[in-house]
């Protein structure tokens, strides 16, 4: 992976930040006990100010290579404002947080590193709905019939003809159109590493044993198949373990409610598997760029619920159009699986 120039002014940078951190720290511990806040206020400022140093200094570099590495594979800020219309500011921009071993580990699987956005220009909520008008606002045709017949007919749609309006707009008739959860569902705003589509032998499993899967693939990216001891990765997977036979009891018991519920706030869940709404983001701002994605008739099952106890899915891109879906969490269908996303969210 290309990476930014080897300057003396950021090995500078990087170095006082790294002992600004460290009196700020301490600074901090001293003042929780001696009650003067005024040395750790003072480093905060001063830490940010490195940061912002930091972040101009290399986020453009790092953008150029990570786009570089992914090729078609990366949607980044451009991409987004290609797609829905408008120009994120660079200042909000968060840094790509991965590291340059795991994001060439990750072009290597074939995975996708999205830049997750959920707010338009003027600020608002970027919702499955508003997403979708806008998306498909920015199509040449301005219109959900992606592909005619030479007599002028629909041939194949971007989303679900019986889901979605002409011009992105949600029917009267779709499941969601009175689920809040789904209606306010957005993205989540940062940086993912995401698997293209669903995890081989993911399809025909109940969400646990997605689950399970999910746990065994993300070893699989580990040295010698393992989660370091301590690390984030094995504390999710030691939740999991603990949380399991409740979930069983639940799956059991037909009690749909709260077996999603419980996986829905799994680590593994909020950490690995993704949401709806950046499953449906991702679809769009790929098929901008030349790319549609899950035509193989495959659905992302996502940790994201919905009304009575079942979790969103979305894909099926046939002629027909991508359909958004659910599915109480001991259902088995063919279809459904569970795609592979890493994701570090940025607070804002």
């Amino acid at each position: 992976m290309p990476t930014p120039p080897d300057c003396p002014t950021l090995r500078s940078t990087l170095d006082t930040l790294a002992t600004k951190r460290e009196s700020l720290h301490l600074a901090i511990t001293e003042a929780a006990e001696t009650g003067d806040f005024d040395t750790a206020r003072t480093l905060e400022v001063e830490v940010k100010s490195l940061l912002a140093s930091l972040r101009e200094t290399m986020a453009p570099a790092i953008l150029d290579a990570s786009r570089e590495l992914f090729k078609q594979d990366f949607l980044g800020p451009e991409e987004i404002g290609q797609t829905f219309g408008f120009t994120i500011d660079r200042n909000d921009i968060p840094l790509i947080p991965f590291s340059k071993q795991e994001l060439e580990e990750a072009s290597a699987r074939g995975e996708m590193l999205v830049l997750n956005w959920d707010v338009t220009r003027e600020g608002e909520p970027l919702t499955i709905e508003r997403m979708a008008k806008l998306a498909i606002g920015n199509l040449p045709g301005k219109s959900n019939v992606i592909e005619k017949n030479r007599d002028g007919t629909p041939k194949r749609y971007l989303l679900y003809e019986d889901q979605f309006e002409d011009d992105g707009g949600i029917r009267n008739g779709a499941w969601f159109s009175g689920d809040r959860n789904m209606l306010e569902a957005t993205p989540e705003r940062g940086w993912q590493l995401v698997s293209q589509g669903i995890i081989p032998n993911s399809t025909s499993k109940n969400y646990p044993d997605q689950t399970q899967l999910l746990v065994d693939h993300i070893k699989t990216t580990f040295p010698n198949g393992a989660f370091p001891k301590g690390s984030e990765e094995k504390k999710a997977e030691e939740e999991w373990e603990r949380e399991r036979p409740n979930i069983r009891k639940l799956i059991d018991t037909n009690d749909d409610n709260g077996a999603s519920e419980s996986l829905s706030k799994l680590e593994i869940t909020k950490r690995f598997r993704e949401p709806v709404g950046n499953t449906i983001f991702r679809y769009l701002v790929a098929y901008k760029q030349g790319k549609q994605l899950f035509t193989d008739g495959k659905y992302s099952w996502s940790g994201t619920v919905v009304s009575d106890g079942y979790l969103a899915n979305f894909g099926g891109a046939d002629a027909g159009g991508a359909f958004v879906r659910r599915l109480v969490p001991r259902g088995v269908l063919a279809g459904r699986g569970v795609v592979f996303s890493r994701r570090r969210i940025i607070g804002h």
